[in-house]
């Protein structure tokens, strides 16, 4: 699979990421808020925004992971990112936005865009996704596009901003008939 680079939505241009853009994603990846449920550690300087953003590209041209940020059109600011990465007929997928643009419907707005991408796409069945069991905005996400919770996953993932130890995640799925 090949995804299309930019993405024109309603609101958001979701597009890949570029040395341009490290500080507005260092913005929301340093806010503590935003960072909260994420695997990664809140960033604390722009070098490792700027080796993120070289090695999405590497991952994009390898294949393994397709990432893009959203781009607020009126103001061209970057707002948050999303991501997918497929394993054979399955894709997960993954999302971050800036705290100041919580509850507007953008998170929202480029999920679905990615899921209508690989329901077309040919081979992929399964679409997926994980959030921590207390990531309740995430959770109604999740099911605004259609996924449905299939159960707990137990010490799943380790959230570094919150604790050292594995955290219990839901798992949600959308599944090509």
């Amino acid at each position: 699979m090949m995804p299309p680079r930019m993405i024109e939505l309603q609101e958001i241009l979701l597009r890949p990421p570029c040395a341009d853009d490290a500080k507005d994603i260092f913005e929301y990846g340093s806010d503590h808020k935003v960072a909260y449920y994420t695997d990664w550690t809140v960033r604390t300087d722009l070098d490792s925004i700027i080796e993120s953003i070289k090695e999405r590209e590497r991952a994009w041209k390898e294949g393994n992971e397709f990432y893009w940020v959203l781009v607020h059109k009126s103001t061209n600011k970057v707002i948050g990112g999303i991501a997918c990465s497929i394993n054979q007929h399955a894709a997960e997928i993954g999302y971050l936005l800036n705290k100041e643009y919580w509850n507007r419907g953008y998170a929202t707005e480029a999920a679905k865009a990615i899921i209508q991408l690989l329901l077309k796409e040919n081979g992929i069945y399964r679409i997926w996704a994980t959030c921590d069991i207390e990531n309740i905005s995430s959770c109604r996400v999740l099911e605004k596009i259609g996924m449905q919770q299939e159960g707990i996953l137990r010490k799943f993932a380790v959230r570094p901003n919150i604790s050292n130890t594995p955290r219990d995640a839901f798992i949600y799925s959308m599944v090509k008939e």
